[in-house]
Formats: structure tokens, C-alpha cells, sequence
């Protein structure tokens, strides 16, 4: 079995990972039934972008744009996936305008899980767009990334 995700991670953002802490790690809370491994990697700033982008918004209208029809969107995520979400971006100090990968899935193991865009709006709300993925589609998603680089 592979480390889907953390293999995915590594394909997007080889600089910025190797700075950070990109590990899955497992967040549970039995009271609630929540269980799963995540990982929140910060990615930049609007600010930073090279996009005419200047709002959370905007961040995730390009990021939707890119990915465009070409994997299974998640239109809402489940309580579980929200939790976990949030546990793993909770491990940063995140502030206004900053932009994330979050990814998610069930086990060290698992083939498929989820992968989310997010961008912290100026009330440090959460923006997000997510995806499904699976192992066969992490080379096409991650080129996606590198197209412009």
C-alpha cells in the first residue's frame, strides 16, 4: 500500500515541504465519532500569488479554475472531514489572506481521500474547495501544479 497523500503532498510543494512539518497525523475524538489522519501545509498568500487575486475568495475561484472539471469535486464534506479539517489547520497560526493544502483520508494506507484548498478570509473564516482523490490520479493533479512553474 502507499502514502497516498503524503506522496501527494511531496509532488506539489516539493520547496515548502521540506521546511515544514508534513506528516499525516491522526486526530480522533471518540465522544463525537470522529477519527482520521490530516495534514495542513500553508502554501503562501494572496498577496503572494502571481494571480491578479487579492481576497480568499478569489484564491479559491483560481484554484477551482485550474482543477476545472477533471476530478470529483466534494460539494460539502462530512462532519468527520470538517473536524479534521480544522484539527490540522489549527496547528498553525494562520492569519488573514494565508492559503493551505489540507489532506485527508481514513488511514496511513488508504488509496483515496480527500484533498482541500483553503484560504483564511479576512474574519479568519474558512474558504475551501475540496477533491476526491484517488492513487491512479495523483500524477495528473500534481502536473496540474507544475504547469506554470
Amino acid at each position: 500500500m502507499k502514502k497516498i497523500f503524503l506522496a501527494l503532498i511531496f509532488a506539489l510543494l516539493p520547496a515548502v515541504v521540506f521546511a515544514q512539518n508534513s506528516d499525516l497525523k491522526r486526530y480522533f475524538d471518540y465522544s463525537q465519532d470522529f477519527d482520521g489522519y490530516a495534514a495542513a501545509i500553508f502554501i503562501g498568500t494572496v498577496s503572494d500569488s502571481k494571480q491578479d487575486i487579492s481576497t480568499a475568495e478569489e484564491a479559491i475561484a483560481l484554484f477551482k479554475e485550474k482543477i476545472g472539471t477533471n476530478f470529483s469535486s466534494v460539494a460539502k464534506l462530512t462532519k468527520n472531514n470538517k473536524w479534521l479539517m480544522e484539527k490540522a489547520l489549527n496547528e498553525w497560526d494562520y492569519e488573514e489572506g494565508e492559503i493551505y493544502v489540507v489532506v485527508i483520508t481514513s488511514s496511513l494506507y488508504a488509496d483515496d481521500g480527500i484533498v482541500i484548498f483553503v484560504a483564511i478570509d479576512e474574519k479568519k473564516n474558512f474558504k475551501y474547495c475540496a477533491y476526491q482523490l484517488n492513487v491512479d490520479e495523483l500524477d495528473s493533479f500534481g502536473t496540474i501544479f507544475n504547469e506554470e512553474e
